[in-house]
């Protein structure tokens, strides 16, 4: 069987009794009984917009510090990105005009000119 909570009184007693005999309601320490209230008054004029001197922005723009600036930060890519490039030779990126495109390729390149659309709809 789980264990029981008891009141003070029931362990004084040393048996426990159903809580529908309890005739006295626990009572606090307080003597009178207290009543909150804790509504706010009400504002005594109208509110009013008020103007703002400042720059509304000058505690959001970043500023970066001397110390930021002076950082170098660390390239985590490839000095050649993957890309060779030869400056050298400039025949190396000669397209030959001979080569016929792959039609899907040549579906890309093909400029849309679009026929001006009507205002009304």
């Amino acid at each position: 069987m789980a264990p029981t909570i008891q009141s003070q009184a029931q362990r004084e007693d040393g048996h426990s009794r159903p809580s529908s005999h309890r005739t006295v309601p626990e009572r606090s320490g307080v003597v009178c009984r207290v009543k909150y209230c804790n509504s706010l008054p009400d504002i005594p004029f109208d509110p009013k917009f008020i103007t703002y001197p400042f720059d509304q922005h000058r505690f959001v723009q970043y500023k970066a510090t001397s110390l930021e600036k002076q950082h170098k930060h660390e390239l985590l890519t490839e000095p050649d990105l993957g890309v060779t490039i030869d400056l050298i030779n400039p025949d190396t990126y000669r397209i030959d005009p001979s080569i016929l495109l792959d039609p899907a390729d040549e579906k890309l390149l093909e400029e849309d000119i679009q026929a001006p659309s009507s205002s009304k709809r």
